[in-house]
């Protein structure tokens, strides 16, 4: 199955959002390595010419926003990064926010 369009929301290379956790938590168990999902990876198997659509909330302390931004300068082109202002970790659960992400997607 080809897709023209993807959305991600909160997008962060693990061992750096681990990290984050590390910190948000002071826990050393997120210091740990673990194998898991990598966008990065995942975003090289996707066609070129699919549009990636990320969104993330400029107050998240889970997973920060700089994360997210980090991640679309690696992919580059491919994405359109939105930072929604005032918006934190769980802004993707309010019907407003959910209303203003699918409004705004580019296919």
């Amino acid at each position: 199955m080809r897709f023209s369009s993807f959305i991600l929301i909160d997008c962060a290379f693990l061992q750096d959002w681990r990290g984050v956790m590390q910190d948000l938590t002071g826990s050393i168990e997120w210091a740990e390595s673990i194998k898991g999902l990598s966008p990065i990876e995942s975003v090289a198997q996707l066609n070129p010419e699919t549009k990636i659509n990320l969104f993330v909330g400029d107050k998240d302390v889970v997973t920060p926003s700089f994360l997210s931004t980090a991640f679309a300068k690696e992919v580059n082109k491919r994405v359109t990064l939105k930072i929604i202002e005032g918006a934190n970790h769980e802004f993707i659960l309010k019907p407003k926010t959910l209303s203003l992400i699918l409004d705004s997607i580019q296919f």
